[in-house]
């Protein structure tokens, strides 16, 4: 068994544990922490920060709300277009989302070339959506596999509007290019395959995100 397929693997154990403390009574609860503590002390400490990240969202009504809905039809603020944020200047809008907005930006320093893709927060005066947008680009930087875009640099605007810089793919969306392309079902499971594995990855990661 290869390291990936061991990962895996270990998070489903997780995940089942997980769904058995949920699913125990509340006076069944503290007996059953024990016996998982002393039976599986390896996989202990990654349920008791699942179960710490499932609390913390229940506090923040993050499940009981919906979350956002991605859109490219969201309004934005043209005029951003050849700005700089920190050594990168704005070329064009890209897409938009519940969170934020993604803006195609150019390397300008002179130090480096390339584009990168930077996620402005639009929601910058709510301190909620704040952390958890600041608490996004955590997790991104935790992320390091060849079919998840990688966190490139963060920080914040002189109004304090938060941003992301992260490595930009240009591509489409991958249910065009299924149809562009006129794929079978088998074909089409095939090509999928390698976004279950970044899934997985990020699900070994204790990531979960709720838009999937």
């Amino acid at each position: 068994m290869n390291e990936s397929t061991a990962s895996v693997v270990r998070w489903r154990e997780v995940l089942a544990l997980f769904e058995r403390v949920l699913d125990c009574r509340d006076e069944d609860r503290a007996a059953l922490m024990r016996s998982i503590a002393a039976e599986q002390p390896a996989l202990y400490p990654q349920l008791l920060t699942l179960l710490a990240a499932d609390q913390s969202a229940e506090s923040a009504r993050f499940i009981a709300t919906p979350p956002p809905i991605e859109t490219t039809d969201s309004p934005y603020d043209e005029s951003l277009a050849g700005q700089m944020i920190g050594p990168y200047r704005v070329v064009r809008h890209i897409g938009s989302g519940g969170m934020g907005q993604v803006w195609l930006a150019e390397r300008a320093d002179g130090r480096f070339e390339g584009v990168v893709a930077i996620k402005l927060l639009r929601a910058f005066g709510d301190p909620l959506i704040a952390k958890r947008f600041e608490r996004e680009g955590q997790l991104l930087a935790r992320l390091q596999h060849p079919n998840i875009a990688r966190l490139l640099d963060a920080g914040a605007l002189a109004n304090g509007q938060l941003y992301l810089v992260l490595e930009y793919v240009d591509g489409e969306r991958i249910d065009h290019y299924f149809d562009a392309k006129r794929l079978t079902v088998p074909e089409r499971i095939r090509a999928f395959l390698p976004v279950c594995e970044a899934v997985a990855h990020a699900h070994t990661q204790l990531v979960v995100h709720r838009d999937l």
